[in-house]
């Protein structure tokens, strides 16, 4: 659980560019005590709450305020920046090689770059992550020995309270109703074991390929999440079940 206080002291720093050193001569205090408010070890008593609001120039909710309630703003003014940002660029559509409006695009960009960057802070140290591989291409074909073992690409980020083991892109055209593009990263939990209608990995002779896991009486069915494709059934004996999809990431 992350102190708001102690989250909110750390994040107005930050904007306001003040060091620890900085706040503590401006509050008539030691800048150890001031860091232990900013770690959570210590914290402010009412009234220097209330000086460290006026030296940042916020109401003292604005201390106070959980940081999720910060991270939704964040998110709003990123999205209505890069809406503006459309916006803008529609305009130009109409009037191509207007300087001025080339000119208020590249301030935009710099906005919407900015709030980006503020946002995704936020997010780093609101929401705790852990870093699983990410492969490339690893549902798509080959010798199925054992997904994600090897071929490691990056180390893809993802929330800390996720159960997930690795990260693979592939060619999954057989999901597009499912809102899964070609090259989207699936988030994937390494096991043997899947429910009836889980999104599944499962491995064969032929290789990988990612369906949902369906039961018809007393068959199942790998159904891809596409009309343009036909269920298969599940028959097999080399064929197994080696993941189960229990997010996406989409790269758009």
């Amino acid at each position: 659980m992350i102190n708001p206080i102690a989250y909110n002291i750390r994040r107005l720093k930050k904007l306001h560019n003040i060091t620890s050193r900085q706040l503590a001569k401006k509050l008539g205090l030691s800048k150890d005590t001031v860091d232990s408010y900013a770690i959570g070890r210590l914290t402010p008593k009412p009234n220097t709450l209330q000086k460290i609001a006026e030296v940042f120039g916020v109401p003292v909710e604005e201390l106070t305020k959980p940081p999720e309630e910060t991270l939704r703003s964040s998110y709003k003014d990123y999205v209505e920046s890069t809406n503006q940002l459309k916006a803008v660029f529609d305009k130009l559509m109409t009037n191509p090689g207007n300087k001025a409006i080339l000119k208020e695009i590249e301030s935009i960009q710099k906005e919407v770059e900015s709030k980006r960057a503020f946002f995704n802070n936020l997010v780093s140290e609101i929401i705790p992550v852990k870093y699983v591989p990410l492969y490339e291409n690893a549902v798509q074909a080959g010798n199925p020995l054992e997904l994600c073992s090897e071929n490691i690409v990056s180390w893809q980020p993802v929330p800390q309270s996720m159960d997930v083991d690795c990260a693979v892109k592939g060619m999954v055209n057989s999901l597009a109703e499912a809102g899964i593009s070609e090259g989207d990263v699936l988030l994937v939990k390494q096991t043997n074991v899947a429910n009836q209608g889980d999104l599944i990995i499962a491995a064969s002779d032929n290789g990988y390929t990612v369906k949902y896991l369906v039961k018809n009486e007393d068959t199942y069915l790998l159904r891809p999440a596409n009309s343009k494709y036909k269920d298969i059934t599940w028959q097999n004996e080399n064929a197994r079940i080696v993941g189960v999809v229990k997010g996406i990431l989409k790269v758009s």
